[in-house]
C-alpha cells in the first residue's frame, strides 16, 4: 500500500489527505471542505511538498509554483520557508507540550493521566499529520540548526513529563516496577509516527480505534495483575 498518492495526483490532493479533519468519524463519512485562507492554503501546500520532496529539496520557487503565486507574492505571507516549517512544527510540538499538561492535571490518578496522555498524542494523526511526517523525515537535521533548537528543548520536556508520570504510578504501586518510565512514551511515539504514514481517513480503523487499542495494550502492560484496564 502506498504510504502516499502517486505525484501524478498532484501536490493539492496530497495537500489535502494532510490536513484532513478526521476526529472521530466513522468510515465512509463526508466531510465537507472548510474555506481557507490563502496564507493557510499556502501553509497547506509548503507542507506536503516538504513531506513529498523533503526539506532542503523544497524551494521557495516549488513552493511559489504549486501554489500559483510568484515567489514575490509568496512573501507578503511568509518570510522564508523557514518561517512556514517553524510555524508547522512549532505549533505541533509545543501545543503537544501544552495539552500533556493540561490532561495531567485534569486527574491524580496515574492509570487515567495516561490514559489521558495516550489519547492526546493520538490526536496528532489527524490533527498535525503534515508535522509529524515531516518530523520523521528532517527532523533529526531540523533540531540541529538554530532556529528549530526549540524541537529538542520541547521534545526533552515531553519526554521527562510520560516518565514522570509513570514514575509516579510505579511509586504508588499502581504500574509494573520492572518496567522502565520511559518505554510508554517511546511506544506511544512510535505508535503516532507509524499511523501518521498508514492512517487513511476513508479505511476502516478511525483515530478513535485505533487509540483505543493503544490505551488498552500499553495499561495492561503498565498496570499490576489485578488491576482493570477500560480503554
Amino acid at each position: 500500500m502506498a504510504i502516499l498518492p502517486k505525484r501524478s495526483l498532484g501536490i493539492r490532493f496530497i495537500a489535502t489527505l494532510l490536513f484532513m479533519k478526521v476526529q472521530a468519524l466513522e468510515p465512509g463519512t463526508v466531510v465537507e471542505p472548510q474555506e481557507m485562507t490563502r496564507r493557510e492554503e499556502i501553509m497547506q501546500i509548503a507542507a506536503s511538498l516538504f513531506v513529498d520532496k523533503g526539506y532542503k529539496a523544497t524551494t521557495v520557487r516549488l513552493i511559489a509554483d504549486a501554489a500559483n503565486v510568484q515567489s514575490g507574492s509568496l512573501y507578503h505571507h511568509f518570510g522564508s520557508k523557514d518561517e512556514i516549517v517553524d510555524e508547522l512544527l512549532g505549533k505541533y510540538v509545543r501545543n503537544a507540550l501544552l495539552r500533556y499538561e493540561e490532561v495531567i492535571a485534569t486527574t491524580d490518578k496515574p492509570e487515567e493521566q495516561v490514559q489521558k496522555l495516550i489519547e492526546s498524542a493520538m490526536d496528532a494523526v489527524h490533527s498535525h499529520r503534515a508535522a509529524l511526517l515531516l518530523l520523521q523525515q528532517d527532523g533529526r537535521w531540523l533540531a540541529e540548526q538554530p532556529r528549530f533548537s526549540y524541537l529538542n528543548e520541547v521534545g526533552s520536556k515531553i519526554e521527562t513529563l510520560w516518565r514522570n508520570t509513570v514514575k509516579s504510578g510505579i511509586d504508588a504501586g499502581v504500574f509494573n516496577p520492572e518496567i522502565d518510565p520511559i518505554v510508554p512514551f517511546y511506544m506511544v511515539r512510535d505508535a503516532v509516527m507509524s499511523a501518521a504514514r498508514w492512517f487513511n481517513p476513508q479505511g476502516k480503523w478511525t483515530v478513535t480505534r485505533w487509540t483505543r487499542q493503544c490505551v488498552i495494550l500499553i495499561l495492561s502492560g503498565l498496570c499490576t495483575p489485578g488491576k482493570v484496564v477500560r480503554g
